[in-house]
């Protein structure tokens, strides 16, 4: 499966979540679709300037309407554990 690519336009909001995974916080950025509403999850890392630093890209792409690439094996992972939760 290649990768899921979406414009800056196509977002409508970035949705961050945090919580601790035994004793690590993860930090995790979603986002919401404009379309249909969907959320996409685009990074999930347990390291701070990681999630820092691809939250203010994601900002600038989105201002910018450029391309945002989605790994397939992250957003393939969100969508297994929300149908399992469903």
């Amino acid at each position: 499966m290649s990768h899921l690519a979406i414009y800056g336009k196509d977002i409508q909001r970035l949705v961050t979540k945090f919580h601790y995974d035994g004793a690590d916080i993860c930090f995790e950025i979603m986002l919401r679709i404009k379309e249909n509403a969907q959320l996409v999850l685009f990074l999930k890392t347990k390291d701070y300037g990681t999630f820092r630093k691809a939250f203010d890209d994601l900002m600038t792409l989105r201002s910018e309407n450029g391309i945002v690439n989605v790994p397939p094996t992250v957003s393939d992972d969100f969508y297994q554990k929300s149908m399992n939760a469903a």
